[in-house]
Parts: C-alpha cells; sequence; structure tokens
C-alpha cells in the first residue's frame, strides 16, 4: 500500500527531518513518498506531521498545504491530518476554508491538546479527531554516556523579540555557568539560521562556550530551548528542561508536558532558577508522550484494514 507523504521536509531542520523519519520508521511495512508526482497513485495522503496549517509564518505555506489535502479529496484519497499543531490561524476566511477541508478528511490527529481542542470545536460529523504527540516521540533513543561536570544547553532562533532576549541568555548562561561550574553548548536546530544567533550571544558572554550537533542533547545536564524538537528530544533523553516559547506551539508542548517556560518578551534569569533543581518525572512524561506519539501510527493502520478504506 503506498502513502503519499505531505509536509516541510528536505531544508536542514532537525525537527523536521526527525518527523519524516519517524513516519518511515512507523511506516515502514508500507510504501511512503514524498513525491507529488505519486498522487493519482498513491493509495492515501497523509498530511504532516508538523504545524502545517497556520498563518503566521505566511498565507502561501497555509494554502500550499490545504490546497494539496483539498486536491487529493477532489481525486478521492482517502485523507488523514496527521500529528499535526493547528494554528495560529489569523484570517477567518482561512478558517472557514480549513474547517471545510478538514470536515472531509477520514482522520485527525493532534499533538498537542490546544490543537486539539481547537479541532473539536470545529464539531466536524466525519473525521475522527484523536489527541496524540509528536512523531520524533517513536525514534529510538542514544544511549546516554556518563561525563563528569555539568553541560547546560542552549537551543535559539530569532523571533519577534529576540533583540531583547539574547543579552538576557548571554546573562544567564554566565550566571549558570558560575553557579553550577557548568560548560554551555549551543545546539543549532536549523543551522543556516541558528548559527548567526548562537555565535551573537557567545560573544556577548564572559564565559567560554561551544556549538554541538542536535544529537548530542543527551549529554546536556538542562536544556534552555526555544525549538520545539530541542524540548522534545529533551523530554525523550529525560534531559531537564526550560522552555522559552516564541510560538503557541511551544506553549502548547510546555503546558502538556507540564514543564516550565516563559514567554519570549517575559524571560527572567531568576525565573529559570527557581525551576533548575526543580525534581520533575521525566521518565513517567517521555512513556506518556511515546505511547500517545505511537497511537498515530496505530490509528491510521486500523483505518487502512477497514473495509470503508478499500477500494
Amino acid at each position: 500500500m503506498k502513502l503519499l507523504l505531505s509536509g516541510y521536509y528536505g531544508f536542514g531542520n532537525t525537527g523536521d527531518e526527525a518527523i519524516l523519519q519517524a513516519i518511515k520508521l512507523g511506516f515502514k511495512d508500507f510504501q511512503v513518498s514524498t513525491s507529488l508526482s505519486d498522487l493519482f497513485s498513491c493509495d492515501a495522503f497523509i498530511s504532516g506531521g508538523g504545524s502545517l496549517f497556520q498563518d503566521k509564518t505566511s498565507y502561501r505555506s497555509f494554502w500550499y498545504y490545504l490546497g494539496l489535502l483539498a486536491l487529493a479529496q477532489f481525486l478521492r484519497k482517502k485523507t488523514v491530518v496527521f500529528a499535526q499543531g493547528i494554528g495560529p490561524i489569523r484570517s477567518k476566511v482561512n478558517l472557514f476554508f480549513l474547517k471545510m477541508v478538514f470536515s472531509r478528511c477520514n482522520l485527525i490527529t493532534l499533538r498537542d491538546k490546544d490543537s486539539y481542542d481547537l479541532v473539536k470545536s470545529f464539531n466536524l460529523k466525519k473525521p475522527r479527531v484523536e489527541l496524540t504527540a509528536d512523531l520524533a516521540f517513536i525514534l529510538p533513543i542514544r544511549e546516554k554516556k556518563q561525563k563528569t561536570g555539568k553541560t547546560i544547553g542552549i537551543s535559539i532562533r530569532t523571533c519577534d523579540g529576540s533583540d531583547k532576549l539574547f543579552p538576557k541568555i548571554a546573562e544567564t548562561a554566565d550566571l549558570l555557568a558560575d553557579k553550577y561550574h557548568a560548560e554551555i553548548a549551543f545546539l543549532p536546530f536549523q543551522p543556516s539560521v541558528d548559527e548567526s544567533p548562537c555565535l551573537e550571544i557567545m560573544k556577548k558572554m564572559k564565559h567560554p562556550a561551544r556549538i554541538i550537533a542536535p544529537e548530542k542533547i543527551n549529554q546536556l545536564s538542562f536544556l534552555i530551548g526555544m525549538r520545539l524538537h530541542a524540548l522534545i528530544f529533551a523530554v525523550a533523553n529525560q534531559v531537564p528542561s526550560y522552555g522559552i516559547s516564541y510560538d503557541p506551539k511551544v506553549e502548547s508542548f510546555m503546558k502538556d508536558t507540564g514543564l516550565p517556560y516563559s514567554d519570549v518578551f517575559d524571560f527572567k534569569a531568576e525565573d529559570l532558577f527557581q525551576k533548575f533543581d526543580q525534581k520533575i518525572d521525566l521518565g513517567y512524561i517521555r512513556n506518556q508522550m511515546k505511547s500517545r506519539s505511537e497511537k498515530n501510527f496505530t490509528l491510521v493502520k486500523t483505518l487502512l484494514k477497514e473495509e470503508s478504506w478499500k477500494s
């Protein structure tokens, strides 16, 4: 059976590539394609995961992904909105057409409670709507190497308010290095975009810092994260974390997990220090999120076996 996948892949973003890797792992018994030329021959059209349906970045990307989903429905393909976070959607016109296209889907799975509540408020009659989790949680975890000393990781990106945030990050990193005798390491999850601000902050610091690959997140003692998948990888590897929300998807994830966070515009070093030594059962949180993530694949596979899905 052939599944056609629609998503934001191939642009060097560690989080999105992890989603693609997870999909290929979860659907290893299926033929998975990312080529639009397979739209006519596929058995089902899978939109996601990620945050494809939002108009904060641009209207163009919103309509591109919604248009592909609508085209698949026009061609009478089975359509699934898969492990997605929805929004923000600011335009009433965009929201109207989103509801219309979603109402024709066969299955919708949402990776966070806020997105789930939003879609449930649409009162859609046809598709089954389920709360799940991000697909990256099903990926195998690398063995954690024992090391002496603390390494505090920082994952940042530019956004509205980052001009005021970055000096605070530099100051906070120095305070952490002083108090905990810790090494500071920056993790660029999209190097072409993230490396420059990482270097900018490092120049503002009095302590030395280095850049490491996102794959080494399991070596950290603590993570300060803006990138969603930096925070997801931290939970998956049971690394304590503090989120800085620049987008609703980050806030939604932190609320889902019960982990501490602040808004970009409200970040204060003292708030982070109050949470730094907080004891949290990360193993429990990880297992819960992994179970929710696996549910994405179980739901699709169940539907593919049902008589109503047969051509």
